[in-house]
């Protein structure tokens, strides 16, 4: 993950997140496979879906919410370390 900050003047900035496939993938593999566990869909059994058929039910979904927690995440943490907010 990359981040940088910057400053348009004194009162305003930008800060840019990049995020590699490293940060947010395992994270997502492991929420499919516990909602593969749990996944009740007709014609299989319990805990049996096959992984494509969760990837393509889920996956987007996951997706999202993850790069989402992980940019909210970050953008808080960097805030805090770099003491951004103002008193």
């Amino acid at each position: 993950m990359n981040i940088t900050k910057e400053e348009i003047n004194p009162t305003h900035a930008v800060v840019r997140i990049k995020i590699a496939p490293d940060d947010w993938k395992p994270k997502v593999d492991k929420t499919l496979k516990d909602y593969r566990k749990t996944a009740n869909i007709p014609g299989f059994r319990p805990g049996m879906v096959p992984m494509s058929i969760i990837n393509k039910r889920y996956g987007k979904a996951v997706l999202v919410e993850e790069i989402n927690t992980l940019l909210s995440d970050s953008l808080s943490k960097y805030i805090k370390d770099n003491q951004l907010l103002a008193h």
